[in-house]
C-alpha cells in the first residue's frame, strides 16, 4: 500500500539517485546526472521542513517510489508563488503515485497562508507528466521552443504551466486512509484553513 510522509534528511540519497537515473533518459528531466548531488537533496528538505515549503515522499512498504515538493520563489516580491516538482521513481509509473502525491501536496497548497499560486516547467515530450498536471488543472502559459540540449544535440522545449491553489481540483485520494494521511505536515489537514 502507498503512504505519503514528509521527507527525511536521511531520504536525500534514494531521491536523487531516482533522479539521476531518470534524467539519462531523454525528454524527461533537464538536470544532467552529474548536476544532481545528495547534499542539495538533503539541503532542500531540511529548509522546507523548517516551513518554507513541503517536501513528501511516497512509500510502498518502506521503500520510496516517488517524491516532490512546492518551494516558494527566492524573490520576496514572488514568494507567493511556489514551483512544483514531482518524481515518480523509475519502475514504478502506471500506479497512481504522480497522483497520491500530487493530491497531498495539493491539500497543503490550499491550506498554506503563503501559497498564492503554483507553477511547474515540464518537457514537451514528457506526455505522463503533462497529463497529471492537466488532470489538476494546470493550463499551458508559455512554451520555450529550444529550452535545453541533451547530451545527444538534441534540443528539447518545455512548457510552463500556473495555477492558481484558489482554483486546484483535489480528486479522490485512493488508497490512502486517514491514519496514513496525517503523516504528512498536520497543518494540512485543517478544513478551517482551507482558502476557496
Amino acid at each position: 500500500m502507498i503512504t505519503i510522509r514528509q521527507a527525511r534528511v536521511e531520504d536525500a540519497p534514494v531521491l536523487c539517485a531516482a533522479e539521476q537515473k531518470i534524467s539519462r533518459a531523454p525528454g524527461l528531466l533537464v538536470s544532467e546526472p552529474d548536476e544532481l548531488l545528495p547534499e542539495a537533496f538533503a539541503s532542500l528538505i531540511a529548509a522546507l521542513r523548517d516551513g518554507g515549503g513541503c517536501y513528501l515522499v511516497a512509500e510502498d512498504e518502506g521503500r520510496i517510489v516517488g517524491h516532490a515538493f512546492l518551494k516558494p520563489m527566492d524573490l520576496r516580491a514572488v514568494r507567493h508563488v511556489f514551483r512544483l516538482t514531482i518524481v515518480v521513481h523509475p519502475g514504478c509509473s502506471g500506479q497512481g503515485i504522480g497522483t497520491m502525491i500530487m493530491s497531498a501536496l495539493a491539500d497543503w497548497a490550499r491550506c498554506a497562508p503563503a501559497v498564492e499560486k503554483v507553477e511547474l516547467i515540464v518537457r514537451s515530450t514528457n506526455d505522463r507528466a503533462r497529463r497529471l498536471y492537466e488532470k489538476f488543472g494546470f493550463v499551458e502559459k508559455a512554451a520555450f521552443a529550444t529550452a535545453s540540449a541533451s547530451p545527444t544535440g538534441l534540443w528539447f522545449s518545455s512548457s510552463a504551466a500556473r495555477r492558481s491553489t484558489r482554483t486546484f481540483r483535489f480528486p479522490k485520494r485512493k488508497g490512502l486512509t486517514n491514519h496514513e494521511s496525517q503523516a504528512i505536515p498536520s497543518r494540512c489537514f485543517r478544513p478551517s484553513s482551507f482558502r476557496g
